[in-house]
């Protein structure tokens, strides 16, 4: 199972305060995330064109960086 992290949203130049509000506006824990981060699969429901590139930071991350 991915999990996606705050490192995987620094890799991709993403602000904090976009994050926080995307997390916001999908009903979504900031703190938590913050502090465990989030399962990808909840974040690839969404749809969100940000969430699926940090998902796709994550699984590259998990996979020691190497490209898909």
């Amino acid at each position: 199972m991915t999990t996606v992290t705050v490192q995987d949203i620094k890799a991709l130049k993403f602000c904090n305060r976009g994050a926080r509000q995307f997390f916001e506006k999908n009903g979504l824990d900031w703190s938590e995330f913050v502090r465990n981060g989030i399962d990808a699969e909840t974040i690839r429901a969404l749809g969100d064109e940000m969430g699926l590139k940090a998902v796709a930071e994550a699984e590259r991350r998990e996979q020691g960086g190497q490209q898909q």
